[in-house]
This record gives structure tokens, C-alpha cells and sequence, in this order.
């Protein structure tokens, strides 16, 4: 954690406004964010020199989590990867945040939003979906509805497990029902 922390402070030193910090820690498999998740995240979150965590290494969907003014999305699932099924794998998220200047050289995220995606493995290649798009599409289909459509309800389930709909404008993607 010390390495991490000296590495957004140079960050901040060499003029960064925003450090995002790319954190890949986890128990794979586990929709739950690990206990050590936790704790890594309340430490970095506490710098000044750390403003957002985007988590991955589950390879399944993990929750969000405003922790103070901060956020850190445990973990992003998969994008495009060929991993086993048995475990959601096929299911992601693309994390957007809304940064705005609060007062001067201080931002802060002002709107979290997920684009839920998932993993098209039937056929070669692999193809990543916006599960908005598919589920909005006049010509989808009806497997490729069906199948994300239960992605999208998994998704929904673990991205609130800590609170975040509770704790501030997290937004499932425009068009997902």
C-alpha cells in the first residue's frame, strides 16, 4: 500500500487533478468484495492523493461503494475473456464517473454510472455487449435478450451488496430495464 500511495502522491506532485488508482486485488469468483478489499480501499481512499479506485481481478461483478466522498468499484468483472462459466464470468461492468471542480484543485466525483456488459462467447470471436443496447434492440435476438437480461438482474443484485444506490447517484446504463 505504501508503493501505491507514493506513486499517487508523484501523481499529484506532476499536476494530476484526478489519481485514479487501478487496483487489482480480490477473491476470484466472489461477488463479495473481500475483506482486505475493504480495508485497502478505506486506507487509499483516506489519502488526498487518491480519488477513485476502479478494482478488478474477481473476473466476476463486484459492488460500489461511496466510502466518505470517495468511490471504488471493487471489481469490474470481465470484458472480453474466455474464462469458466460456472461463475458469471461472463458478466461486466464499464464505470463511469462524473468529476467536478468543488472548490479550487479539489474534484469530486458527482455521478456514478455503470454500463452493464456482457461476454458473447457463442461463435468466434468473443464479443462484448452493452446489455442497453441489446436489451433495446428492435432486431436482438431472443437468446441474446434472455441472456442478458439475467446478466443485468445478477448485476443489479451485486452492484448494490454495500449501499450504493443508497449512497449516491449510481446509475445502471441508459435503456437497461
Amino acid at each position: 500500500m505504501a508503493a501505491i500511495l507514493a506513486e499517487a502522491r508523484l501523481a499529484r506532485i506532476a499536476g494530476a487533478e484526478v489519481v485514479i488508482v487501478s487496483l487489482h486485488a480480490g477473491t476470484e469468483y466472489q461477488h463479495a468484495a473481500s475483506s482486505y478489499q475493504i480495508s485497502l480501499a478505506r486506507q487509499l481512499l483516506a489519502s488526498t492523493d487518491v480519488d477513485l479506485i476502479l478494482g478488478a481481478h474477481a473476473h466476476v461483478v463486484q459492488p460500489l461503494e461511496r466510502i466518505g466522498d470517495k468511490w471504488i468499484a471493487y471489481g469490474m468483472g470481465n470484458q472480453v475473456a474466455w474464462q469458466n462459466q460456472a461463475y458469471n464470468t461472463r458478466d461486466g461492468i464499464m464505470s463511469r464517473f462524473t468529476f467536478t471542480e468543488v472548490s479550487p484543485g479539489v474534484f469530486r466525483v458527482v455521478k456514478a454510472e455503470v454500463i452493464p456488459t456482457f461476454v458473447w462467447l457463442d461463435g468466434a470471436p468473443a464479443r462484448l455487449h452493452d446489455i442497453s443496447a441489446v436489451l433495446t434492440a428492435p432486431d436482438a435476438p431472443a437468446a441474446s435478450r434472455a441472456s442478458c437480461l439475467t446478466s443485468l438482474r445478477r448485476t443489479q443484485t451485486v452492484i448494490g451488496q454495500r449501499g450504493a444506490f443508497a449512497q449516491g447517484s449510481v446509475l445502471i446504463g441508459a435503456g437497461a430495464a
